[in-house]
């Protein structure tokens, strides 16, 4: 099979990032990359002598345009101009001035969250979708890194020539976060309940934990993965913070631990790390912690995801980048559901450090329940027609989707 050439400034890291990820990662090309210093302002992607040669924009000017080579009639530039090509699809070179490689670069490397202001933020430092250009241009819902990568194949396949593309797959990703393993201690729970919280209605609700233990739901939950002949991935935590309940004690020394650990490990599914609240910035605690976990599993474990999604771009995947971690799938929004990356695809984050893509990859997640339930609070039709969107979107680009359901 013969390589796709990249031919790019030797200088233009970002670009270079973002083509890599959209032809490479996403579309599963090979892809030859040739240093050329002769066209600073453009950059061109070529394929069995037809090329696409695009105009490189640092002027940061979203809009949105027609385009009539993507899958949807309209696409937001975040660089660069219109979709309008220089010449006819049936020759040999075409011109584009929608700089689709710094675009995708905005979403992947979310390059929009670095020094964030605390109006940007919520109350606990996370990265809020309202403050982001998805939200605010209305394409939250829409993966708009693949749009880009699928117009690349579309305009290929007006010059005559198909592309050999390799995408990752349609499927769903069920991913679990372990926060409590089994419901408190019911006495203390309840005094904490009427004493504490002043909330006597909670209270009541847990004499159902004599005979219910509401947390106990690993079977079902790998159930989910199983019907779709997948496995899940569980992830476990060292220590417990939550503002709305009591700090539980260290679940990894309860009895309980070990009879969910021997269930996920008899049915073949996957163990995950999942660093505590105050771990995001903060690599001792997050070193410590997985040392924690991973002597009480005997295993070594290099994948997961941060508690309550606290990700601080980019010194949290730093540390997991520096930590020898194989995947992440912590860059969610907690308060809407959608692709905060621009992507559902599995790609590897950009590192500000080096200029150069991490060894690390990120699993986008799309969907959590607690997303759905609190900070949404979409009705159950409405939590179905959300999903079957997202499901509808992982057929039509061939994409995985990734969703987080808590036990």
């Amino acid at each position: 099979m013969s390589s796709v050439v990249v031919r790019i400034s030797a200088e233009d890291n970002r670009r270079q990032y973002a083509l890599e990820q959209m032809l490479v990662s996403i579309l599963g090309l090979n892809v030859d990359f040739i240093s050329v210093d002769a066209l600073p302002d453009s950059y061109t992607i070529e394929y069995e002598g037809k090329s696409l040669s695009v105009l490189s924009s640092d002027v940061y000017n979203p809009q949105w345009t027609d385009n009539p080579w993507g899958p949807e009639d309209s696409i937001v530039a975040i660089y660069g101009g219109s979709t309008e090509c220089t010449s006819q699809t049936d020759s040999a070179i075409v011109g584009l001035s929608l700089d689709l490689a710094m675009s995708a670069f905005f979403l992947l490397s979310r390059v929009e969250e670095l020094n964030a202001n605390a109006d940007m933020l919520d109350a606990h430092g996370r990265f809020k979708a309202s403050s982001s250009l998805a939200y605010k241009m209305g394409f939250i819902d829409r993966p708009m890194v693949n749009e880009y990568a699928e117009m690349v194949v579309r305009i290929f396949g007006g010059m005559g020539v198909q592309l050999p593309v390799n995408r990752q797959g349609e499927k769903l990703l069920y991913t679990h976060d372990v926060d409590i393993l089994t419901y408190e201690p019911i006495l203390k729970a309840m005094v904490g309940d009427i004493i504490k919280r002043h909330d006597l209605l909670s209270a009541l609700k847990r004499v159902r934990n004599l005979w219910y233990d509401e947390h106990d739901t690993f079977d079902a939950l790998m159930d989910m993965s199983e019907v779709r002949n997948q496995k899940g991935t569980f992830n476990i935590m060292a220590t417990h913070y939550d503002f709305n309940k009591p700090v539980s004690d260290n679940y990894l020394s309860k009895r309980a631990f070990d009879s969910m650990l021997n269930r996920l490990r008899a049915r073949g599914h996957q163990l995950g790390f999942h660093p505590g609240y105050y771990t995001a910035d903060n690599e001792e605690q997050w070193k410590q912690e997985r040392m924690m976990v991973e002597s009480r599993v005997q295993q070594s474990l290099s994948v997961g995801r941060q508690h309550y999604l606290r990700v601080f771009v980019p010194r949290t995947l730093e540390i997991w980048e520096d930590n020898g971690m194989y995947l992440d799938s912590s860059l969610g929004f907690a308060d809407r559901t959608g692709f905060r990356c621009g992507t559902g695809c599995i790609y590897h984050p950009y590192d500000f450090r080096t200029g150069k893509s991490m060894s690390l990859l990120e699993q986008p997640l799309v969907v959590m329940d607690t997303t759905l339930d609190l900070y949404e609070s979409l009705s159950e039709k409405q939590k179905e027609e959300r999903i079957n969107h997202y499901i509808s979107l992982s057929l039509k680009y061939s994409m995985p989707v990734t969703l987080l359901y808590h036990n």
